[in-house]
């Protein structure tokens, strides 16, 4: 309430006719269906839950702030829960879960029509019916635990098919459901991703959830190299002429474009307002070529790009609030909060459009301008994850094997979706975090929590004389 007092807005008309992550509003609200099954830019989860919420009556603005408030009490409420059952005591939990939902980034996002919160939301979801499910094999809460996973693959690129595929063997095979009936239930939310990754593979020739792993790569390869450089390895072979082309330009750019298809999302140049319409069809053979030109590229220079991807990390290590092409109202408090709380030295802002305007060498953050507080905690999450997951595959006598293999799990993703997006982007790494950042908190407090209780459990033990020697002072 007191962010709305001060001037804070849910904008829903910039995103809906701007991002390029969207289906064309028009589209959303009259061709729906088709629109969703011919889609391959994006997965598809997001863009149909903007579809639904555009035909509700009434204002569609309102009915998407209500939805995003509502998974903002969803999050405060997982988050608390997923604390508890992972051993932090109530007053702990309590606390650090309001410290964590009243920051203004956590504020930005759940007032930001992206992705980016319900993917934060969902992992803490997975979590807390992990634990719950290998505690008490109750089918239902196998079946919330894999729809999170698959609602993740089918609204995030990051979250791969096979990702999904790894998580649920190693799970199943660790904790085996109880009959087959059970086996069928969970296995149910795997089903429906493999479906939309075997309809993208026979509709498009592409075997993930998006068309854009080429252009993504480009960006973070072809377009941050020379342009002389460039120019000598395509008059030489080692490219193709598209390599010259900066990634995610317009359609009519990449020529000859392919025959229409009749199908509005795959033909239409531009959306409604204006903007690129990047599921028009050419995009699809345009990407696999960036990706074989990328990849090319990687191999001859592979210094380069992990220069690139150094730049990528230090995105990542951004507050979360960095990302901005404007400055939100609450700007005083959160820079704050940035010094202060998670060790940003100085402030780092930019007006380049994310590393498609000119190198990102020219306009990266400095090491003074890194949040170092997320730094540590990070490492410091998979430091123990790692370690959570070494002692469960040695068997070793746990305490508390569900909650060991769930932090094991939550840890490791964030590993995995930290290491996929700084590959694959740079200039928006420290909005990917943010998707993160609620799990690690989590996992944070958790590890907190148990030194804590481990130095108490050991000043108790020294204040407390042996046995013998309290025999002894009796005698």
């Amino acid at each position: 309430m007191l962010y709305g007092l001060a001037g804070v807005r849910f904008d829903t008309a910039v995103p809906l006719r701007g991002y390029m992550h969207f289906i064309d509003v028009r589209l959303l609200q009259h061709d729906l269906w088709n629109s969703l099954w011919h889609f391959h830019a994006q997965p598809p989860l997001f863009n149909l839950f903007l579809g639904m919420v555009l035909h509700l009556p009434g204002s569609h603005g309102a009915w998407f702030h209500v939805f995003f408030v509502t998974m903002g009490a969803a999050l405060t409420v997982t988050m608390f829960l997923l604390m508890r059952e992972l051993g932090v005591s109530v007053g702990l939990a309590f606390v650090t879960t309001a410290l964590f939902v009243v920051l203004p980034v956590t504020v930005l996002y759940e007032n930001f029509l992206l992705y980016t919160y319900p993917v934060a939301l969902l992992l803490l979801v997975s979590g807390l019916f992990l634990v719950r499910y290998l505690r008490t094999r109750r089918p239902l809460y196998g079946f919330v635990f894999f729809g999170a996973l698959a609602a993740l693959v089918l609204l995030r690129g990051t979250f791969h098919l096979a990702w999904l595929l790894a998580v649920a063997v190693g799970i199943l095979i660790f904790a085996r459901p109880r009959s087959h009936r059970a086996l069928a239930l969970l296995l149910i939310p795997v089903i429906a991703a493999v479906f939309w990754y075997g309809k993208n593979w026979v509709q498009f020739g592409i075997t993930s959830s998006s068309s854009w792993a080429g252009m993504n790569l480009a960006k973070v390869t072809l377009q941050q190299a020379p342009r002389a450089e460039l120019e000598d390895l395509v008059r030489r072979g080692e490219l193709s002429r598209q390599a010259l082309i900066v990634p995610f330009s317009a359609p009519e750019v990449y020529q000859p474009l392919p025959r229409r298809t009749g199908i509005a999302v795959l033909d239409e140049h531009r959306k409604t307002g204006g903007a690129i319409n990047y599921n028009h069809m050419v995009y699809v053979k345009v990407s696999d070529r960036y990706f074989d030109d990328a990849v090319r590229f990687i191999r001859a220079h592979p210094t380069q790009y992990t220069r690139t991807v150094g730049y990528s990390f230090r995105f990542f290590w951004l507050p979360g609030s960095d990302w901005r092409s404007e400055r939100p109202i609450t700007d005083g408090l959160d820079r704050f909060l940035n010094r202060f709380l998670f060790l940003q030295p100085r402030g780092y802002f930019s007006h380049e459009l994310h590393g498609y305007t000119s190198p990102v060498s020219t306009y990266a953050p400095d090491l003074a301008q890194m949040a170092w507080g997320p730094v540590l905690v990070y490492l410091a999450v998979w430091v123990t994850s790692i370690s959570a997951a070494w002692a469960v595959l040695r068997r070793k006598q746990l305490a508390d094997r569900a909650r060991t293999v769930t932090i094991a799990f939550l840890g490791l993703t964030v590993l995995y979706a930290t290491v996929v997006s700084n590959a694959f982007e740079v200039g928006e790494n420290n909005r990917f975090r943010f998707e993160t950042d609620p799990v690690v908190w989590v996992l944070f407090v958790v590890l907190l929590a148990r030194l804590a209780h481990g130095a108490s459990t050991r000043f108790a033990r020294r204040r407390i004389p042996p046995n013998s020697e309290v025999l002894q002072d009796a005698r």
